[in-house]
């Protein structure tokens, strides 16, 4: 399981996700997941966002990296990487594809990765109860004339004197 996880193993993610009261296990990327199975939950400045670090990021500025893996049915591996060499690393791994459509899908996923837009996280109260590739859509005063509405990557929660509260980093938008 461990070498399946790791970035330079398989790169995949596993966990539960409650459907219909029931633990199904899932074994991929969140974002990967239906939207059928997507929760949106929409927060507010001022009212259920308690403090935030988010920043508009344009196009030219993000520094992304984008390697695609791809395992050939006798276990072999093809790899392309894209993207600037000091840039964030982003990991995807597909099945029996030539090295020029991985090469071709790779560039999808840097033009992709690459659009402009806000990156951070905010803090928000425990409820609603967010999940990861659960969608978040973010209004107030702050972003007057936009509705932001993105994919959530990592949620840390903590439980304490302030009572529960969870930070929620966004990821790609919807």
């Amino acid at each position: 399981m461990e070498y399946l996880t790791k970035k330079d193993g398989y790169g995949l993610q596993t966990y539960f996700k409650l459907e219909n009261e029931i633990p199904v296990l899932y074994v991929g990327y969140p974002r990967s997941i239906s939207s059928s199975t997507q929760s949106t939950h929409k927060f507010k400045f001022g009212y259920n966002i308690i403090q935030d670090n988010i920043q508009f990021i344009s196009e030219d500025k993000k520094n992304i990296q984008v390697k695609c893996i791809s395992i050939m049915p006798d276990n072999s591996r093809h790899e392309v990487i894209l993207g600037n060499a000091d840039g964030s690393m982003h990991t995807f791994n597909e099945y029996n594809v030539d090295k020029d459509n991985l090469k071709k899908i790779a560039n999808q996923r840097l033009e992709s990765l690459k659009k402009e837009g806000y990156e951070g996280d905010i803090t928000v109260f425990g409820e609603p109860f967010v999940k990861k590739g659960d969608y978040v859509r973010i209004t107030g005063d702050r972003f007057v004339n936009e509705i932001l509405t993105y994919s959530i990557s990592n949620i840390i929660r903590k439980f304490g004197l302030n009572g529960y509260r969870q930070t929620l980093t966004i990821d790609t938008k919807a």
